[in-house]
C-alpha cells in the first residue's frame, strides 16, 4: 500500500488539466465523494464488528471479536435499568459475571464468562420487555497508545489505497504549490488557470495527516522555526484523531519555539492557563484511544462530553515532556473542577462504586498533580487539598466492604497520608507568611487520629501552635490516643459515639485492634485461672464493643476461639486464640447515621456551592476547521518564551529578555486566490465572532445595570417594608398587651377556683385514705393471724410426727438389737463348742501317737540298758553318766502331771487332770490379760497436768502459767512407720486432757487449754494452774 505522500507525489508529476465538466461539476463530485466514503467505511466497520466468522477481528482497535465477552446495551428506560432485571434477562443466554447500570444515561454493560454467551445475548437479547428494545454493541477494552498508533497506521494505509482506486475512477485536475508543506490538508485553495482543488472535499487526505518534518520545521536534520502557527489555521479535521494530531503538532511547534533560561534568579513557577476542566487535546486523545470514563461520554454514544470531561492523572516519568501553560489548570479552574465533582459526581456511587471511585480518585489525583507542578500554595489551594483529604477519609469507611478489585484500602491510605503531608507543609508555608487557615485544627486532628499507633504522635501534637493545640478537634484526638494506648475500649467506643462523621470514619480502622484487646482483657479479668471458664452475656459484649447485632458478636468471639451457648460467651484463657482467617471489615450503621445526606457536602465540609456549568473552549468551528487566531498562538508562544513575566502577572522593570526572531515563511511563487465559498465562510465566522463579542459586552452592561437597579430598588423596598412593619408591630403589640392583661386576670380567677377545688379534693382524699387504711389494716391483721396459726399448727404437727417416728424407731431398734444379739450369741456359742470339740479330738489323737512313740522309745532304752556296751568297772553306770539317770522320782514331777522319761508307767494322764490344767491355765491367762489391761489404761489415761505442774514448780506464786510444745512426726509423711505413729498418738492422748483437739491451724494443734485449781504440794493452799499444750 502506498502512503499519502507517494500518492501526492504521483499527482504532482501529472500535468494539470481542466475538468471537462467545469468547476461546479468538480465541486459537486468532491462533495459526493467526501460524503460517500465515510458512509462506506462505517458500513464496513459495522459489518465487520457484527460478523463472527472469518478472522474474528474488527478494523477498529482492541481485542478480536472472538475474544470479547462484554456487551453494551443502550436505550434502556430508567425505571427498569437495574442490576437485578438486567442480570435476570441476560442469564437466559449464559453465565453473567457482573453488570454495571447507568440509569441516567439509559446504558448498561454486561460481562459474560465466555464469548459464546455474549454473542448469543447480542443476537437474541435485544428485547428486554414487551415494547422495550435495546441496542446492543460490543464493549471493548482500553488499549495502549502503541497499539492504537499501529492500528491507525494500518488503517491509513488501507484508506490511502482505497483513495487511489477512487481517484483513478474519477479523474480531476489539481494544481499544487511546489512547496512540500502542501501535503497538509488546508481550507485555502490554490487556483491555477481554470482549475481549482479544495482539500475539504477529500476526507481521506484529511484523515492521513502525518505532520512529517519539512523544511519549515526544526527536526533532527536541522532547519528553521516557522514564523507563526498560521499554517495550521483553517485545517480541516473530520475526526477526533485528526483534531488531536493538529493540536499535538501545535504543541510540538510551541515547545520547539520555547527558550529555556538557565538563570535561577529569573526562574519562575509555571502558571497554568487552561480554561477548561480538561485540556482540549487530551479530550480528543482519550476519545481516540477509548480511554473515556462512563461519566465523560455523551448519553447513548461513545463521543466525549466536552462539558463533563476532566483531566486524567498521568504518572510522571523520565521521558515525559514538560507541560505547556495551556495544559495546566490554574487555581480557579481547579476549584471549578472540584465543585463539579462534588455536585455532579460524588453522589453517583451507589451500585457503581468501582467506576465511581476510580474516576473520582484519578481526577482528584490529577488536581493535586497540577497544584504540585505549578507550586501553588494559597488558601484556595489548601481548600482543594482538604477536599481531597475528606474524600479519601469518606471512602475508607464507605467502601471498606468492597472487594480488592474495586477498592484497595492500602492505596487509599497512602493517598490520604500524602494529602495530609501536603497540608502540613502548606500550613507551615502560609504560617511563615502570617496566614492561618480556619480548618487547620480539623486536619491536624485527622493526622493525629490516623497515627494513633505511632509513639511520637503526641510529641508532634505538642508542637502545634497554641490555638490548634487547644482546639476541641485536637483535644478529641488526644483523648482517643489515650483511650487506645491504655486499652480502655469502653472509653474508645464512647468517643466514637460522639465523634463527627469523618473522625468516626478514621477511627473505624481501629475497630479490629480495640475489639481484639477488649476480648483478651475481658477474658483475663473474668477468669481466675486457665483451668476455669466464665459465662459472659452476649448482648452486653455486643453493646460494649459497638457491634451491630448479636450475630456479629458471635462471629467475633468465634474468630478468637471462644464458644457461645445460650446467649452467653464462655470466656476461657486456654481457648482464646486468633484464627488464621482475618475478619473482613464491616461498615458501621452508627457511622452511616452520622453522614449527611450528600457525599458532596461531606467532601466540601458544608453546604455545596452554586455551580455554573462551564462552556469549554473549542479550537474547531462547526465545519471542523482549526480557527485559533495567529495572535493567540503567538501570545502563547511569547508567554512560554518569557515565563517570568507570565508567572508574576505584574509589570516589573527588568532587563529585556532576548527573544528568538523567527523567520517568516516564504510566499508561494504563484499568486494565491481563494474561492467564494471559502471567503463566505470566513466572513460568516468573522461576523459571528464580532456579534458574539458585542452580545457579550451588551449582556455585561445589561447585567451591571440590572444589578445596580436591583440593589437600589431593594434598598428602597427594605426601607418601606421596615416602616410598614414597625407600624404593624406597634398595633400588634398594643393589642397583644391588652389581650395579655385580660388573659392574666382570667388566669388568676381560674387559678383561685382550681385552688379551692384542689383543697376540697384533698380533704375528700384524706378521708377516703383513712377509711381505706382502717379496712386494709383489719384485713391484713386477719390474714397475718390466720397465716401465723397455720404455720404454728403445721410446725407442731410436724414435731409430733417426728417424735412419734423417733419413738417407733427406738422401740424397733431395741427389739431388733435383742434378736440380733441372741442370734449372734447362739451362733458364736455353737461355733466355740464345735471348735473346742475339734481341738479335743485332735489332742486325743496326738496324745495316742505320743504314747505309742514314748512306749517304743522306752522299750528301746530298756533293751540298750539290758545289753552291756562296755566291760564292767568299779564304778556304776550312774557314776559315769549322772546326767542320764532318771529324775522322775522328784515329787514335783508328779504334781505337774507330765510323763516321766524314766518311768513309762507314768506317761498316762486322766481327763480330769487335763481339765483342771486347762482351767488353771485359763485363769492365769485371764489374770495376765486383766493385768495388761490395767497397765494399758494407766499408760493411756491423760495425765493430771495440774497436779504435776504444781509439784514441779517450786515457786510459791499465786498463779502458775505453764506451756508445753511437743515436736511430733508429721502424719502427712509417707515414710512414717506404725511405731512412730502409735507413739505420736499415745503422746497426744496423754497430754490432751479431758477434751479433744481444740483447734488446728497451719499443722499446729492445740491439745489442751485449761485452768484448774491444784492443792499440791500443800493442801491448805490451793493454787490456780493455767496450762496450754501444742503439738
Amino acid at each position: 500500500s502506498r502512503t499519502l505522500r507517494d500518492l501526492f507525489s504521483d499527482r504532482e508529476e501529472r500535468p494539470p488539466r481542466s475538468s471537462p465538466l467545469g468547476p461546479a461539476r468538480s465541486k459537486r463530485r468532491g462533495r459526493e465523494g467526501s460524503a460517500g466514503k465515510p458512509l462506506i467505511r462505517r458500513m464496513r466497520r459495522t459489518e465487520s464488528s457484527d460478523s463472527l466468522a472469518g478472522s474474528g477481528t474488527t478494523p477498529g482497535p482492541g481485542t478480536p471479536v472472538a475474544e470479547l465477552t462484554a456487551i453494551q446495551c443502550k436505550n434502556i428506560p430508567e425505571h427498569i435499568n437495574s442490576k437485578e432485571l438486567v442480570k435476570q434477562h441476560f442469564s437466559l443466554f449464559g453465565k453473567v459475571q457482573r453488570v454495571y447500570c447507568y440509569p441516567t444515561r439509559s446504558l448498561a454493560i454486561v460481562h459474560f464468562s465466555d464469548h459464546a454467551s455474549a454473542a448469543r445475548a447480542k443476537r437474541k437479547g435485544k428485547k428486554l420487555r414487551e415494547g422495550v428494545e435495546m441496542e446492543i454493541f460490543w464493549q471493548r477494552k482500553k488499549i495502549s497508545p502503541v497499539k492504537k498508533s499501529d492500528w491507525s497506521s494500518s488503517r491509513e494505509e488501507k484508506e490511502v489505497k482505497e483513495e487511489g482506486e477512487l481517484s483513478s475512477e474519477e479523474p480531476m485536475s489539481f494544481q499544487y504549490s511546489p512547496r512540500p508543506s502542501s501535503t497538509m490538508t488546508r481550507t485555502s485553495t490554490v487556483i491555477g488557470t481554470g482549475s481549482t482543488w479544495s482539500a475539504t472535499k477529500k476526507p481521506a487526505s484529511s484523515k492521513s495527516l502525518q505532520f512529517e518534518e519539512g523544511p519549515d520545521m526544526v527536526g533532527e536534520r536541522g532547519g528553521v522555526l516557522p514564523a507563526s502557527l498560521s499554517h495550521l489555521v483553517a485545517m480541516v479535521a473530520e475526526s477526533a484523531e485528526d483534531k488531536y494530531r493538529i493540536l499535538d503538532q501545535r504543541d510540538k511547534l510551541m515547545r520547539q519555539a520555547r527558550v529555556k533560561s538557565t538563570d535561577l534568579e529569573k526562574a519562575r513557577a509555571m502558571v497554568g492557563t487552561c480554561p477548561d476542566m480538561c485540556p482540549e487535546k487530551e479530550r480528543y486523545m482519550r476519545e481516540t484511544r477509548y480511554q473515556l470514563s462512563s461519566f465523560e461520554l455523551l448519553p447513548g454514544t461513545d463521543k466525549v462530553h466536552h462539558e463533563a470531561a476532566i483531566k486524567e492523572y498521568s504518572r510522571s516519568s523520565a521521558d515525559q515532556e514538560e507541560p505547556l501553560a495551556h495544559e495546566l489548570r490554574p487555581a480557579t479552574v481547579l476549584t471549578m473542577t472540584m465543585d463539579y465533582l462534588m455536585i455532579r459526581i460524588m453522589d453517583m456511587g451507589e451500585g457503581n462504586s468501582r467506576d465511581w471511585y476510580d474516576f473520582v480518585w484519578n481526577r482528584t489525583r490529577g488536581i493535586r498533580k497540577d497544584i504540585t507542578q505549578q507550586h501553588l500554595c494559597d488558601e484556595q489551594t489548601v481548600v482543594l487539598i482538604e477536599q481531597c483529604t475528606r474524600f479519601h477519609i469518606h471512602c475508607s469507611h464507605a467502601l471498606c466492604e468492597e472487594p480488592m478489585s474495586s477498592y484497595d484500602a492500602k492505596i487509599n491510605d497512602e493517598n490520604l497520608t500524602k494529602c495530609l503531608q501536603s497540608l502540613k507543609e502548606m500550613y507551615q508555608d502560609l504560617a511563615n507568611k502570617g496566614i492561618y487557615c480556619q480548618t487547620e485544627a480539623e486536619f491536624r486532628s485527622y493526622h493525629v487520629l490516623l497515627n494513633l499507633n505511632e509513639g511520637d504522635i503526641l510529641r508532634e501534637a505538642q508542637q502545634f501552635r497554641s490555638e490548634v493545640r487547644n482546639s476541641p478537634e485536637v483535644k478529641f484526638a488526644v483523648q482517643t490516643f489515650a483511650a487506645l494506648n491504655n486499652n480502655n475500649f469502653v472509653r474508645f467506643f464512647k468517643l466514637v459515639r460522639v465523634a463527627p462523621y469523618l473522625n468516626a470514619c478514621i477511627l473505624h480502622r481501629y475497630y479490629k485492634q480495640v475489639r481484639r484487646e477488649a476480648v483478651s482483657a475481658l477474658t483475663m479479668a473474668h477468669t481466675v485461672s486457665s483451668q476455669r471458664s466464665t459465662m459472659f452475656p452476649l448482648h452486653t459484649l455486643a453493646r460494649m464493643l459497638l457491634l451491630e447485632n448479636p450475630e456479629s458478636a458471635v462471629t467475633l468471639v468465634n474468630h478468637y476461639g471462644l464458644i457461645v451457648s445460650e446467649g452467653a460467651v464462655e470466656l476461657n484463657r486456654l481457648t482464646l486464640t486468633e484464627t488464621d482467617i482475618s475478619l473482613l471489615p464491616k461498615k458501621s450503621s452508627l457511622i452511616e447515621q452520622k453522614r449527611p445526606a450528600l457525599v458532596g457536602e461531606v467532601v466540601n465540609g458544608g453546604r455545596l456551592p452554586h455551580f455554573v456549568p462551564h462552556i469549554p473552549v473549542l479550537s474547531f468551528d462547526s465545519q471542523n476547521r482549526y480557527v485559533e487566531e495567529n495572535q493567540e498562538a503567538a501570545g502563547s508562544t511569547q508567554k512560554l518564551i518569557q515565563p517570568a513575566e507570565a508567572a508574576s502577572g505584574k509589570e516589573e522593570e527588568e532587563k529585556p529578555v532576548p527573544t528568538v526572531k523567527l523567520p517568516r515563511m516564504e510566499a508561494p511563487c504563484q499568486p494565491r486566490t481563494f474561492p467564494v465559498c471559502v471567503l463566505t465562510d470566513v466572513v460568516r465566522e468573522l461576523v459571528k465572532d464580532v456579534v458574539r463579542v458585542e452580545c457579550k459586552e451588551l449582556a455585561r452592561a445589561g447585567v451591571k445595570y440590572a444589578t445596580e437597579a436591583n440593589s437600589v430598588s431593594m434598598a428602597s423596598v427594605d426601607e418601606m417594608v421596615w416602616d410598614v412593619v414597625l407600624e404593624i408591630l406597634r398595633q400588634i403589640v398594643s393589642e397583644e398587651v391588652a389581650a395579655e392583661q385580660q388573659r392574666i386576670e382570667d388566669e388568676k380567677d381560674r387559678m383561685e377556683q382550681d385552688r379551692m377545688e384542689q383543697d376540697r379534693l384533698k380533704q375528700e382524699r384524706e378521708l377516703w385514705k383513712s377509711c381505706y387504711c382502717q379496712v386494709l389494716c383489719n384485713e391484713l391483721t386477719d390474714q397475718v393471724v390466720t397465716h401465723t396459726l397455720k404455720d404454728i399448727a403445721t410446725q407442731e404437727l410436724r414435731l409430733a410426727v417426728e417424735e412419734d417416728r423417733k419413738a417407733r424407731v427406738a422401740r424397733c431398734s431395741i427389739q431388733e438389737c435383742s434378736s440380733l444379739i441372741h442370734q449372734t450369741l447362739d451362733t458364736e456359742i455353737f461355733q466355740v463348742v464345735k471348735e473346742t470339740l475339734q481341738e479335743l479330738h485332735c489332742f486325743c489323737k496326738y496324745l495316742k501317737r505320743w504314747r505309742t512313740t514314748a512306749a517304743a522309745r522306752m522299750q528301746l532304752r530298756r533293751q540298750m540298758w539290758s545289753f552291756p556296751a562296755a566291760p564292767g568297772s568299779l564304778h556304776t553306770w550312774s557314776d559315769h553318766c549322772p546326767h542320764l539317770t532318771s529324775s522322775l522320782t522328784a515329787p514335783e514331777e508328779m504334781e505337774t502331771g507330765l510323763p516321766s522319761q524314766a518311768r513309762p508307767e507314768s506317761l498316762g494322764i486322766s481327763c480330769t487332770r487335763l481339765l483342771w490344767v486347762r482351767k488353771e491355765t485359763d485363769y492365769q491367762m485371764r489374770i495376765q490379760n486383766f493385768h495388761q489391761q490395767l497397765l494399758w489404761d494407766a499408760a493411756c489415761n491423760p495425765l493430771d497436768l495440774a497436779s504435776l505442774v504444781a509439784l514441779s514448780v517450786p515457786t510459791q506464786s499465786d498463779r502458775i502459767f505453764w506451756k508445753l510444745v511437743l515436736l511430733l512426726p508429721s502424719d502427712e509423711d509417707d515414710g512414717l512407720s506404725d511405731i512412730n505413729k502409735a507413739l505420736a498418738d499415745w503422746l497426744k492422748n496423754k497430754f490432751r486432757g479431758d477434751g479433744g483437739v481444740i483447734h488446728s491451724l497451719n499443722g499446729i494443734s492445740t491439745l489442751s487449754l485449761c485452768s484448774a485449781v491444784s492443792s499440791a504440794p500443800s493442801p491448805s493452799r490451793p493454787r490456780p494452774v493455767h496450762i496450754c499444750i501444742k503439738a
